[in-house]
């Protein structure tokens, strides 16, 4: 894959990222900040001081345009939820999809805000919200959604740098067809869970909506949803 392209990626997102006005508190001493995932905290967070992610994930649920995260509170509230008792990595929204379809806007967005009490940090569920309220001309829903899906697509484009031996991290699969659809993925040529050094990862390869000629390939760390569904069959 083209260095160049994972570059552009992360651009892309940090720029949708900014756009809405929202930016990530930096750490002014060090100018590094540390984006993988410490899960072991992570989850150490979620069961031992779960006041902080209760905290945490009601301000993302709430979150406008005076809203800052460090990225360390972004990766508790996004990561954090695959250590919750709510976390289904393979479950789905058809039905407010269906809804969606049908042009029963209203009832759509009623199911979607109940079930994001449920599963705060759905990419699924905020890309729906997203479409609802463009459709409905929700100004106030708009910017808010947009302002969350950006925050975790930027938070996953730093994760990694989408390569065998540095994969970015998601906690469920369709969130890297989300992901790729922010980037310029024009086609998904193929999809493949492999071993790498880094852990399982679902290799993705696919081209661009302006290169149809080359193929380029993103890995994500998969280990969260595998992990869930193993357990499910222990």
């Amino acid at each position: 894959m083209k260095k160049s392209f994972i570059l552009s990626a992360v651009i892309a997102i940090s720029a949708l990222l900014l756009s809405s006005g929202q930016a990530f508190a930096q750490d002014t001493e060090t100018k590094s900040v540390k984006y993988t995932p410490d899960l072991k905290m992570i989850e150490k967070v979620v069961n031992k001081d779960r006041a902080r992610y209760d905290s945490l994930t009601d301000r993302f649920l709430k979150m406008d345009s005076t809203t800052v995260f460090t990225p360390e509170e972004v990766a508790i509230i996004y990561y954090g939820y695959a250590f919750t008792s709510h976390y289904a990595p393979y479950g789905n929204y058809d039905n407010i999809r269906e809804l969606i379809q049908k042009e029963e806007l209203e009832k759509a967005k009623a199911e979607a805000l109940e079930a994001q009490k449920n599963d705060p940090v759905s990419l699924e569920l905020l890309y729906d919200l997203f479409i609802i309220a463009d459709q409905t001309k929700d100004k106030e829903l708009f910017q808010s959604v947009t302002m969350r899906m950006q925050t975790i697509l930027f938070h996953i484009s730093k994760s990694g740098k989408g390569t065998e031996d540095s994969p970015m991290y998601v906690i469920r699969v369709t969130d890297e067809y989300i992901f790729l659809s922010f980037v310029g993925v024009g086609q998904i040529l193929g999809q493949s869970v492999v071993n790498t050094p880094s852990g399982q990862c679902d290799k993705m390869d696919f081209n661009l909506e302006d290169d149809t000629e080359n193929t380029y390939t993103f890995y994500f760390n998969v280990e969260l949803p595998l992990s869930h569904m193993n357990k499910l069959f222990d």
